[in-house]
């Protein structure tokens, strides 16, 4: 008798403990996982309001001209005043504008603008933000990865940090100007410190609850698996062992009697009591009849023995089973009934197995049609197997072939039957199933690469432009390459491989050029990918590749296609080089054209035209209440009309180019425009609008002095926007001035020669 190794108690004690401390483990984390990212969810809320709040504070081409001039304007200094206020009012670390450059050691990253406290304010006024600041070493080099990274996603991005400042949770917004550049980055740094200590102190709580709980529970759990099962069954054994060892060398059927102890349970453990006492009494009554049958069963045996072997039978089961070694199962069918025997092979025991059955051949394959063949297969499994069709097809060709699908468990297993008539017999048909999978779906791996090779070859005879096709399994990644460019072969790339996406990340680090590196690693992840095709049904991404040593643009699309036998993910890389220099040629024409079509071709100064285009804009700003300060200045040049009739157009030509000369060396810091013959207007803004006073005596200067000498005399009428409309009643106000100023100046003029 084997003796037990671990008692029942001791196993039921060595499983419940440890599954009791892994669930532990599992519901504490859990608990913490989802307090921490609940927190999270409402830090990133909270600092998502407060970017979306001083963004629309910000001017972005005013902070670019700031950053790039290094003088702060009037809207840069408002912007101080509204990050200052955040800094007071609202429960947050730091609130700044940066521009990240580099993953450098020193001055990785360039100040713009910083709220400050007051408290700040007054006690440490040395060690402020200002523009341009450059920040030395107070960034690592991994910290200004992280800022650079969120930067280039061009997207609100979220990371924690820790520096000498705290433990930081930032959010980092990008900030675009008008023609879509990125130019500086808006953060918002939230303390997280007392955070962590809620998670700390709730961890230890959660776990605390949760072992006294588990502690509970194996301890009932124990005292009932106790008094329910391993005290019966430990009787129970005792009993059979015992049971067990009267068994041995016993001759006596009589004296096997099972001493079975009464359990009363009311569970498996009884009802197995029971079995095993009623097992006990047929084992005693077996073994009586088994010792007054054992020389005729011996005997007999002997006899069977000897018919079996002389048997022609035995030779034709020979023969089956030769035969059936090619196949699932054979079936010996008769035709006028429609009765069958099976053969097939035990493959535990090696021997013949042979089943007659009275089913009724064609209805048992009908029934098994709807069971096991594959929905695709099944018609022609039907039609193929229907009793006339198949002995016509025979009486045609005595054989017939089909190569079908069986489904077993949700997996398809290509079988092959072959049926024939029995030579010299009509009445019977001998059907052969055999396993086919791996031959057919070698052979249709072939096909299907061929189809590949040559719809890659088509795609690349219209196209020309593809470098290489990637077709992918989604499930596994495995991938197979086709190329075309000679310059890609270079690289011997495999053109076959199991993780795609890993290969990519790898070799890129290699191919992909430098500048485009960090945005290549960032984006193109297989979750991104998939992520975006499920949305908008294709993936692409532009960046550069080094092809024959050169940087040379490249795009790269994906996109799912469904096929025969599953999805397949399209990864194709088009060389888009001569696009991208045409586009660049295109932009820079079309510049070109823009600075053509608002300039005036006489003076140099901008058209009317462009006048338009800034009067619609500084609209939008006032319909938004975001409009800048700003005044009208209508110029209009005196006598220009006596020059062109006294001294011929070319005159009045050179005329009005010394007068758009003279408004604009006043005017240095604001756009002139000429928006008529002899008429000129100047949007006054920044520095001329803080001076306007001073630029207009400097026009009432030059005109008495010009009366004087005998100069080029400009009339000029200003106003100043003032919570108007529109830009067109200021224009108006200016231009009504203007002409006030025109006739002052003639009387002044008439006054002068008079005397």
């Amino acid at each position: 008798m084997v003796k037990k190794k671990k008692t029942l108690k001791k196993s039921i004690l060595s499983c419940t403990i440890p599954f009791m401390l892994l669930m532990c483990v599992i519901l504490s984390a859990v608990q913490i996982i989802s307090t921490r990212n609940i927190l999270y969810t409402r830090y990133e809320s909270y600092i998502r309001n407060i970017l979306s709040y001083v963004q629309g504070e910000i001017d972005v081409d005013d902070l670019a001209e700031c950053m790039k001039s290094g003088v702060e304007s009037e809207k840069y200094k408002a912007l101080q005043k509204v990050l200052d206020n955040c800094r007071d009012r609202l429960d947050i670390h730091f609130i700044y504008v940066i521009e990240p450059l580099n993953t450098e050691r020193f001055n990785n990253i360039r100040n713009v603008i910083a709220g400050v406290s007051k408290d700040e304010y007054e006690n440490l006024a040395d060690e402020l933000v200002y523009l341009n600041m450059p920040t030395g070493d107070s960034y690592s080099p991994e910290t200004a990865a992280k800022y650079l990274n969120a930067y280039r996603s061009g997207k609100l991005s979220f990371f924690e940090e820790v520096s000498e400042w705290g433990d930081d949770y930032t959010g980092l917004l990008p900030l675009f100007d008008s023609r879509g550049k990125a130019v500086a980055a808006l953060c918002v740094d939230v303390d997280v410190a007392e955070m962590h200590s809620i998670l700390h102190n709730e961890a230890i709580a959660v776990i605390l609850l949760i072992m006294l709980f588990g502690i509970a529970f194996v301890v009932i759990f124990i005292g009932w698996s106790v008094r329910s099962i391993t005290d019966p069954i430990e009787r129970l054994e005792k009993s059979v062992v015992d049971f067990a060892s009267k068994c041995k060398d016993q001759k006596d059927p009589a004296a096997l009697v099972i001493d079975v102890p009464e359990i009363r349970t009311n569970n498996e453990v009884e009802t197995l009591a029971h079995a095993v006492s009623e097992m006990g009494d047929a084992m005693q009554d077996y073994l009586k009849g088994m010792v007054t049958a054992e020389n005729a069963a011996r005997a007999a045996q002997k006899i069977a023995e000897l018919k079996a072997s002389i048997s022609s039978g035995m030779v034709y089961a020979h023969i089956v089973q030769t035969l059936i070694r090619g196949y699932k199962s054979l079936y010996y069918v008769d035709i006028d009934t429609e009765e069958f025997t099976e053969y097939k092979m035990d493959e535990e025991t090696d021997r013949l197995i042979e089943k007659p059955s009275k089913y009724n051949f064609f209805d048992k394959c009908l029934e098994l049609a709807y069971s096991y063949v594959h929905p695709d297969d099944r018609d022609t499994f039907i039609k193929t197997m229907d009793r006339e069709t198949l002995l016509k097809a025979l009486d045609q060709d005595k054989t017939l072939m089909l190569t079908y699908r069986i489904v077993v468990n949700d997996t398809a297993t290509y079988v092959n039957i072959k049926i024939a008539r029995v030579a010299g017999d009509e009445k019977h048909i001998i059907v052969g199933v055999a396993d086919v999978d791996k031959q057919t779906k070698q052979l249709k791996l072939t096909e299907r690469l061929q189809e590949e090779r040559i719809a890659y070859e088509r795609i690349n005879a219209l196209t020309g432009d593809f470098i290489c096709i990637y077709v992918i399994l989604p499930k596994n990644g495995a991938y197979r390459e086709y190329s075309a460019a000679d310059s890609f072969e270079e690289y011997k790339l495999p053109k076959e491989g199991r993780d795609f996406f890993a290969l990519a990340r790898e070799k890129g680090a290699k191919l992909v050029y430098p500048g485009d590196l960090d945005r290549y690693l960032s984006v193109f992840t297989e979750e991104n990918v998939m992520a975006e095709i499920r949305r908008s049904g294709m993936y692409t991404l532009t960046y550069r590749l080094i092809i024959g040593g050169r940087p040379t643009h490249v795009q790269l699309r994906a996109a799912m296609v469904e096929e025969k036998d599953g999805p397949r993910l399209i990864v194709g890389i088009n060389n888009i080089e001569s696009h991208v220099r045409q586009e660049e040629e295109y932009e820079n024409q079309l510049a070109e054209a823009q600075r053509e079509a608002n300039r005036d071709a006489l003076t140099g100064v901008k058209n009317k035209h462009a006048y338009l285009d800034a009067e619609a804009q500084l609209d939008r700003q006032i319909a938004k209440h975001r409009a800048p300060e700003f005044a009208i200045a209508m110029i209009d040049v005196n006598d220009l009309k006596l020059i062109n009739d006294t001294h011929g157009h070319q005159a009045g030509d050179q005329y009005l180019r010394d007068a758009s000369g003279i408004i604009c060396n006043i005017f240095k810091h604001s756009p002139v425009f000429r928006v008529g013959g002899d008429e000129f207007a100047v949007i006054v803004q920044d520095k001329d609008y803080e001076c306007i006073e001073e630029l207009m005596g400097k026009v009432r200067d030059h005109n008495i002095k010009a009366i004087k000498e005998g100069g080029i005399v400009i009339a000029c009428g200003m106003s100043r926007f003032d919570n108007d409309v529109c830009v067109a009643q200021v224009f108006e106000r200016a231009d009504t001035l203007m002409y006030k100023n025109k006739n002052d100046l003639k009387t002044k003029k008439d006054r002068i020669l008079l005397f």
